[in-house]
C-alpha cells in the first residue's frame, strides 16, 4: 500500500447507539458449556464503496438492538463459577471512517477480519 493509499482519522466520527425501545429489562440468561467459549467483541470492518446515510444506520441499529437484547447486555461471573449475560440495554460504539484518498480498496474482500484471529479459541 502506497504511503497516499494509507487511512487517515481526521474523518473518523464515534457515536454510541442505544436500543430504542430499551427491551433488556435486566434478564440474565445463564451461559453453559460451548456458550462459555464466546469472545465479546467484534474485529470485523465492513468496507462500502458508496455513501451512508449515518442518522438512517443508527436509528435501524437501534431498533435492531432492541430485538437482540443480548448485544446490548454484559457478560456477569457469580459465585466464582456461574456466568450470565445480563440485559441492561447499553448503549454499543460505532466508528465511521470516511475515506476519500484511496483509489480503490486494496483487498479482495469488503470485509476485513484481524490476521490470524481464529472464533474458537481454547479455554483450557
Amino acid at each position: 500500500m502506497h504511503q497516499s493509499d494509507s487511512l487517515t482519522m481526521e474523518n473518523m466520527v464515534t457515536s454510541f447507539v442505544s436500543p430504542s425501545p430499551p427491551t433488556g429489562n435486566g434478564r440474565h440468561i445463564e451461559l453453559a458449556g460451548i456458550d462459555l467459549w464466546l469472545d465479546a467483541r467484534i474485529d470485523n470492518i465492513f468496507v462500502y464503496p458508496c455513501s451512508l446515510n449515518l442518522d438512517r444506520f443508527k436509528e435501524v441499529l437501534s431498533h435492531t438492538l432492541s430485538r437482540w437484547p443480548l448485544v446490548a447486555g454484559h457478560l456477569l461471573l457469580l459465585d466464582n463459577d456461574r456466568y450470565f449475560i445480563e440485559m441492561v440495554d447499553h448503549a454499543i460504539p460505532i466508528s465511521i471512517v470516511n475515506n476519500h484518498s484511496l483509489s480503490q480498496w486494496p483487498f479482495d474482500s469488503t470485509v476485513v477480519v484481524e490476521n490470524g484471529y481464529s472464533s474458537m479459541k481454547s479455554y483450557f
